[in-house]
């Protein structure tokens, strides 16, 4: 059997709990008669990346993500032959809570002539406010 990288490890899947992901996957098929040294797993967009400990282990942790934002993830193996090619990519794993470009706690939009507004708080939309004119009441 021919010395060389190992073949891509299979498939990872991600799972999120709050604002962290937890990637897991399989290690690569085949060795071609190298040892696993590492891994690298790579979030896209945004290329944050995390190694697990031990470095053989095949979980690990990428915190930092943006809420409301959706990612994919892809793992390397490193070897003592070199790198393998890059994992498939796993299902898009979607961040929940207010998107990065809204600011907590501010209006999401007013709803027309009504003035009513709706505000975030975390991931839920947890008031509806309602600008009154002068001298109406409820």
């Amino acid at each position: 059997q021919p010395f060389g990288p190992p073949s891509a490890p299979l498939a990872p899947a991600a799972t999120v709990a709050g604002a962290v992901v937890t990637v897991t996957w399989q290690p690569p098929a085949h060795l071609f008669g190298s040892t696993i040294t590492g891994y690298t797993v790579r979030a896209t967009p945004g290329g944050a990346s995390c190694h697990p400990v031990p470095p053989t282990a095949t979980t690990c942790v990428i915190t930092g993500l943006a809420a409301g934002t959706s990612y994919t993830f892809r793992v390397i193996a490193h070897s003592t032959a070199g790198d393998s090619a890059v994992s498939v990519m796993s299902q898009a794993l979607a961040l929940e809570g207010v998107p990065s470009h809204v600011r907590t706690g501010a209006p999401l939009g007013v709803l027309g002539e009504t003035g009513v507004a709706l505000i975030a708080l975390g991931a839920a939309i947890t008031a509806v406010a309602r600008r009154r004119r002068v001298g109406e009441s409820d």
